[in-house]
C-alpha cells in the first residue's frame, strides 16, 4: 500500500477530534492514557484477542490471509477493537490507538462501511491509515502533554528516552514525536544498521529524515541536507553510528559536531546518536 504524509492543516483536522475524545473521558492529562477509557467515551466496545475463536467469521477469514501481518483491526458493524495480544506493551497501545482513530473519526466509518475498504483506492486508504496513525499518536502521547514535559529542559535524546516508558510509548515513537512537535529547531536522521555501498565505500542508508516546523523554515528540509547513502568516512556521525551497532559504546547516547550543506549554507550541528538494537538515532541540533 502507498504511504501517505497528512498536511499540516489535515493532521491538525485529525488532533481536534483526538483533544475531544480525550476530553469526554476525562483522560487530558492522565499518563499513561487510558486507552479503553478514550475507546468507550467514542462507543467502542472493550478491546478483544484478534485470534479469539469468538471473532467474526467474515473477519477471521481475512485475518488468516493476513497472519502476522496485522496488528490490530477495528470491526465497524460491532464497533468492536481487536488487538495482537501477542505484541509488546508499546506496539500494542499504538495498535489500539490506530484502532480507535478509525472509531473516533467519524468519515472512517463511512469510508470503510460495507465492504471492509476493499474499493478504496490506495491514495484514500493510505491517508485514511496515517491519519488514524495520528490519532493513535495524539492519544498515546496525550497531545501536547509529551511535548510540554520533554521540552521543559535542554535539547537532546535523553529526554524522550525518559519519558517513553512511563508513556507506555516506543522509544522509536517517542523520538519520533519529540522532534517532529519540537518548539525549537532540530531534526532526525534515521539511519539502517545494515552497511550499503556508496561509491564503492561502505555507508548506512537514510531510512527517514524529518524535522521540527522552525528547522524547516529555517535551514530546510533536512533530507536535502544529506545523500541518501552517508559514507562512513565522510561523516563523524555516521561511523559514531557504525561504531555503536558493532561495539559497546560507553554511553547509550553519543556526541559529537558536524558540518552539514542547508538552505542557509554550511552550518555547525551538534548531533547525538542512539541505537534501539534495529536502527540508529540521529538528532541534530543547530547552533542557538
Amino acid at each position: 500500500m502507498a504511504t501517505a504524509t497528512l498536511t499540516a492543516d489535515r493532521r491538525d483536522h485529525v488532533s481536534r477530534y483526538a483533544v475531544r475524545a480525550l476530553d469526554k473521558a476525562d483522560a487530558l492529562g492522565v499518563i499513561p492514557t487510558p486507552l479503553d477509557q478514550v475507546a468507550s467515551g467514542l462507543g467502542l466496545a472493550p478491546a478483544g484477542n484478534l485470534f479469539d475463536d469468538d471473532v467474526p467469521p467474515e473477519l477471521a477469514a481475512r485475518l488468516k490471509r493476513l497472519c502476522g501481518k496485522v496488528r490490530g483491526a477495528l470491526w465497524t458493524r460491532d464497533r468492536k477493537i481487536l488487538l495482537d495480544r501477542g505484541q509488546e506493551l508499546p506496539e500494542a497501545r499504538f495498535a489500539h490507538g490506530h484502532e480507535i482513530g478509525h472509531g473516533g473519526l467519524p468519515w472512517h466509518s463511512r469510508a470503510y462501511s460495507g465492504d471492509g475498504g476493499r474499493t478504496l483506492d490506495p491514495d484514500s486508504a493510505a491517508e485514511l491509515e496515517a491519519e488514524a496513525s495520528a490519532f493513535g499518536a495524539d492519544l498515546v502521547f496525550n497531545m501536547g502533554t509529551f511535548t510540554n514535559q520533554a521540552h521543559s529542559g535542554n535539547l537532546g535524546l535523553a529526554s524522550p528516552l525518559k519519558l517513553a516508558p512511563v508513556y507506555q510509548a516506543s522509544l522509536h515513537a517517542s523520538i519520533r514525536r519529540y522532534v517532529e512537535d519540537s518548539p525549537r529547531p532540530c531534526a532526525l536522521l534515521i539511519l539502517g544498521r545494515d552497511l550499503v555501498v556508496r561509491e564503492g565505500k561502505p555507508a548506512l542508508a537514510v531510512q527517514q529524515g524529518m524535522e521540527s516546523a522552525s528547522f524547516k523554515e529555517r535551514y530546510g528540509p533536512v533530507s536535502q541536507c544529506f545523500p541518501d547513502d552517508l559514507r562512513i568516512d565522510q561523516w563523524s556521525f555516521v561511523h559514531d553510528a557504525y561504531e555503536i551497532v558493532h561495539g559497546t559504546p560507553d554511553s547509550p547516547i553519543t556526541q559529537g559536531e558536524v558540518t552539514a550543506p542547508t538552505n542557509r549554507g554550511r552550518i555547525r550541528l551538534r548531533y547525538e546518536v542512539f541505537f534501539n538494537s534495529y536502527r540508529c538515532f540521529v538528532l541534530l541540533i543547530p547552533p542557538a
